[in-house]
């Protein structure tokens, strides 16, 4: 994944791609991060938005988990 199509991604799809590419289930990363698995569903369908902390941290968790 190039920076340039990241850039033009919206950053909840980029968050599934990044998970789902890594192997790792939605209920595993909600559960890493603290989040409802509903929730972390609506921010990767854009339905609401997150902090750069809770960005941060869902982008840890995928890579630990991966």
């Amino acid at each position: 994944m190039t920076s340039s199509t990241t850039a033009k991604r919206p950053i909840g799809l980029t968050l599934k791609l990044e998970r789902v590419e890594a192997g790792v289930t939605l209920t595993a990363i909600a559960a890493a991060v603290g989040v409802s698995i509903g929730h972390l569903s609506h921010i990767e369908a854009g339905r609401r938005t997150a902090s750069p902390e809770l960005i941060e941290r869902i982008r840890s968790a995928v890579r630990a988990a991966a």
